[in-house]
């Protein structure tokens, strides 16, 4: 939270399956209300040649909403990398996220809604969009859930905006988003609710030799809603 000029690099990142976890998370929540955020955005961080693992989430539940609020799958946590509310210029590059419910995701908020999502408004008047974030040369695998997340609001009221400027340039995404929920008594496929690549409300993204992989099963490419993106996507099955 609230991190400048930061390198993070190498070694295993490991969440132990410890649940409601995410491994490596930049956000801009505050988090000391009514006092008022630690300081400023999060910008000019640099994550790189490293291994992330084994982040879970939250099990008590699961969302009814996947497209509108697929964040809270779990019911929270379980995020290999997440980039959230108030970021710019993060670079992300040589770097494997593996068994994670969610690989990674980039997240903003509206100030508008901040008081829906948080459960007060927000302390200082600032936006909370992501934006020029930069990823390449990166492998997600058995991501459960999903393998990149962008979403332009954590809740149902989605804010194009929120999110933009967003580069993936040699992403590989195996096995994310197969398999088949928690629910009893009837789980449902995975596939059917969320894709590998799942959006929402999510804008500027320029992804360049982006490659989806299925090994094992049932899987949605992508799902939800975008504009002014450009896709080079290859898609391979088994």
């Amino acid at each position: 939270q609230n991190q400048q000029n930061i390198e993070l690099y190498g070694g295993v990142w490991d969440s132990n399956f410890q649940g409601n976890d995410n491994t490596i998370a930049l956000g801009y929540l505050d988090l000391n209300f009514p006092q008022g955020p630690a300081g400023p955005y999060n910008e000019n961080i640099y994550i790189h040649d490293l291994l992330v693992q084994n982040a879970v989430a939250d099990c008590t539940g699961f969302s009814a909403d996947p497209l509108g609020d697929p964040a809270y799958f779990g019911v929270a946590g379980g995020k290999g990398i997440t980039i959230q509310n108030g970021n710019s210029n993060i670079y992300i590059s040589r770097v494997r996220i593996e068994n994670c419910d969610q690989g990674m995701s980039i997240e903003g908020i509206a100030k508008t809604d901040w008081e829906a999502t948080l459960g007060h408004p927000p302390v200082v008047d600032l936006p909370g969009y992501s934006e020029s974030i930069h990823i390449s040369d990166v492998v997600v695998s058995n991501a459960k859930y999903m393998g990149i997340y962008v979403s332009g609001q954590l809740t149902t009221t989605a804010v194009i905006g929120q999110v933009t400027g967003i580069s993936l340039s040699n992403v590989e995404l195996v096995d994310c988003g197969v398999g088949q929920t928690l629910e009893s008594p009837t789980p449902r496929d995975l596939a059917d609710l969320v894709g590998s690549i799942t959006l929402n409300a999510a804008s500027g993204i320029t992804a360049t030799n982006l490659r989806v992989r299925s090994t094992t099963g049932k899987m949605t490419v992508m799902r939800g809603s975008h504009r002014a993106c450009h896709w080079d996507i290859q898609v391979f099955a088994a």
